[in-house]
């Protein structure tokens, strides 16, 4: 059924209804009244129209075929009915996987495998984590196991220089230093000193859960903090014996790195805030959307069938694959998703940073021929933002392929919010029992029922996504099989507050929960909200 003409005063009345969500270039019914519920305009050409004013309106909702209600099962949230958009990746046309059933070739690591970086070891002995801005100095190839940090230098100032005790030692993943240099200013001021070694998130897990001491341990190395007021990074030297960490940093699950726990110790896992990765390219490619199963080809394969045939043109030469090491968190996650279990084809960009260059500094004639997986706020930021765009993510099981945000031109974050976008990973904070004073002082501001306000702004504005603006949680790290494993979000919300800060809202404004109406009476950082 279409929706054919009405009389003109009869359309403008629906016009005047329709909403930028419910995009009115469409035709109806001639009857008069067509509708009287959502329900009545089930089978007229559009995914889920609405009924305004008697008359069934297309919904704009994307992609054919999707889910319309409350999820009840996984796939409901990768395919719910949405007005962000989508590209799909075709499997059949593409790659020739016609089949869903049909099992990809099992990976095999490159030929110089032995000394190229592999990916999903992610174990207490992994790599580096991927890195942010702030993660360019970050050393490569550390032992998660060993003291972790810089080369020391001559003449460094100590870490502790005019706070004594006030010092709060931190290590792990390197994407943590911008929100450090953030909560220097806006939250520890001059009361707490936060210092940091570049580490990996697998060397953030041991440094809480290790029963080896000197996996608990930064020594020999030096350190950096950010001064106050002026958020300059200043390099420092730790104390001749090390100073044990306090705050262990990591953007994975403790379990994911397999830590060697000791037994009796209790380890406190503090989950702050999500970190989206993209699958990045040349903001000249040709291209606009990737499946997670060319994702395994190209990683897992470099890009080949068995027999030597390209599988995922233009994406068929690994010189042009920009990767990190096994333990960064992108390439732990984009692993797990498509399923790359041994060592991943490609060129060790060595940093995060330099991964960033890698995609776009190519020649024209190449544009098309780079990809590699890239935290989200490294994207949106800089360099990033001027010459690099997110390929729509097409995950296992997915209609469509999305990007974190709504468009590539917005920051939302709406796809990863409501479980569209399932590559991300929490931010933990990892801290041994009983907790060090400096512990306890940093997590004062982190396990409030009601984060500051400051503290929520910081988050935002480093491209991340603050718990209480998301809408759906999981409770363990995402996998080919189940990309989602997502349950509806609890807790305080703070979407409105979220959205004014990155895009716009409709929400009612408050000062206090009584200016709240029924439906949304919870007054949360100005704005009114169901709790």
């Amino acid at each position: 059924m279409r929706f054919a003409n009405v009389p003109l005063r009869r359309l403008l009345g629906v016009l005047v209804a329709c909403t930028p969500l419910t995009a009115c270039s469409f035709l109806m019914d001639s009857q008069e009244v067509q509708c009287s519920t959502d329900d009545d305009c089930i089978g007229y050409e559009d995914n889920h129209p609405f009924c305004r004013n008697g008359i069934c309106v297309p919904s704009g909702f994307r992609p054919a075929g999707c889910y319309y209600g409350t999820p009840s099962a996984q796939a409901h949230y990768l395919n719910a009915c949405s007005t962000a958009q989508c590209e799909p990746y075709d499997n059949c046309a593409r790659l020739g996987l016609c089949d869903a059933t049909k099992a990809l070739p099992p990976t095999v690591g490159p030929p110089d495998a032995g000394s190229a970086p592999s990916a999903p070891d992610v174990g207490p002995d992994a790599g580096p984590d991927a890195g942010t801005d702030g993660d360019a100095g970050a050393t490569e190839g550390l032992d998660a196991g060993t003291s972790v940090g810089l080369d020391a230098g001559p003449g460094l100032p100590k870490c502790s220089n005019g706070m004594e005790s006030k010092v709060i030692y931190m290590t792990g993943a390197a994407d943590f230093p911008p929100l450090l240099q953030k909560l220097q200013q806006r939250i520890l001021k001059e009361t707490w000193r936060g210092v940091f070694v570049d580490a990996a998130s697998c060397v953030g897990v041991n440094a809480a859960y290790s029963r080896d001491p000197a996996k608990r341990k930064i020594q020999n190395k030096p350190a950096y903090y950010y001064d106050y007021p002026d958020a300059n990074k200043v390099s420092c030297s730790l104390d001749k014996d090390g100073n044990i960490v306090d705050v262990g940093v990591s953007d994975l699950f403790p379990e994911t790195c397999s830590p060697d726990k000791e037994e009796g110790v209790e380890v406190g896992d503090y989950r702050s805030a999500v970190v989206a990765f993209t699958i990045a390219v040349s903001k000249n490619s040709d291209q606009e959307s990737i499946s997670a199963e060319a994702l395994r080809l190209i990683f897992g394969n470099g890009g080949r069938w068995p027999d030597g045939r390209e599988a995922t043109s233009p994406w068929t030469d690994p010189k042009y694959f920009a990767i990190r090491t096994s333990g960064a968190a992108s390439t732990v996650l984009a692993s797990a998703m498509s399923g790359v279990t041994t060592p991943w084809w490609g060129v060790d960009a060595k940093t995060t940073d330099g991964l960033r260059s890698a995609l776009y500094g190519v020649p024209t004639e190449d544009k098309d021929k780079t990809v590699g997986v890239l935290s989200i706020d490294y994207l949106e930021k800089g360099l990033g933002k001027e010459n690099l765009k997110p390929l729509y993510l097409q995950a296992p099981g997915q209609l469509c392929g999305y990007v974190p945000n709504s468009t590539r031109e917005t920051k939302d974050k709406i796809n990863v919010r409501d479980g569209h976008y399932p590559l991300w990973g929490y931010l933990h904070f990892l801290v041994r029992k009983p907790n060090s004073p400096g512990a306890s002082a940093f997590l004062e501001h982190f396990t409030r029922p009601n984060l500051d306000q400051a503290l929520l702004e910081a988050i935002i504005e480093n491209s991340i996504v603050p718990l209480c603006a998301m809408r759906v949680s999981r409770s363990k790290e995402l996998t080919a099989k189940d990309p989602a494993d997502f349950s509806p979000a609890s807790g305080l919300q703070c979407h409105c507050f979220f959205d004014s800060k990155t895009s716009k809202t409709s929400c009612k404004p408050c000062t206090e929960a009584s200016q709240c109406p029924a439906e949304t009476p919870a007054c949360n950082y100005g704005y009114c909200e169901k709790r």
